[in-house]
């Protein structure tokens, strides 16, 4: 009980800033996976798109 107590007066005590930050972060650190597996499909989409381009140009 007292842990939490303490860590319920710590909070009060950050600045917005930076429970902004942390709440951030700690959704960047959830939904980690999802992140990287749409980045994937991004950065593949665009080397794909390139290699067409350069393929489809060259006829």
């Amino acid at each position: 009980m007292a842990m939490a107590r303490r860590a319920g007066s710590r909070s009060k005590n950050e600045s917005v800033l930076t429970r902004s930050v942390n709440k951030v972060f700690g959704f960047l650190k959830s939904a980690e996976f999802e992140i990287l597996f749409v980045l994937f499909f991004v950065i593949a989409f665009l080397i794909f798109k390139d290699l067409m381009i350069k393929i489809v140009g060259s006829c």
